[in-house]
């Protein structure tokens, strides 16, 4: 039961935070400039972060390979 409340706890803490941080944005404007983006720098910055990641996990499995399998 005590794993159940703290989950509870950690989203509603998560939520509000989202909420605060959002609190002020104009949600609109950040839809209308992502809408005015050039779809080829869009998908350009969209692979790069699947890149990024799969160098980043690829680093950290030979961070690790001494500690054994992961």
């Amino acid at each position: 039961m005590r794993s159940h409340l703290r989950t509870i706890v950690v989203l509603a803490v998560a939520l509000a935070l989202v909420a605060l941080f959002l609190y002020n944005v104009n949600l609109w404007g950040v839809l209308s400039a992502i809408r005015r983006a050039r779809p080829e720098w869009l998908a350009l910055s969209l692979t790069m972060t699947f890149v990024s990641l799969a160098v980043r996990s690829l680093r950290w499995k030979f961070l690790l390979e001494p500690l054994g399998a992961t």
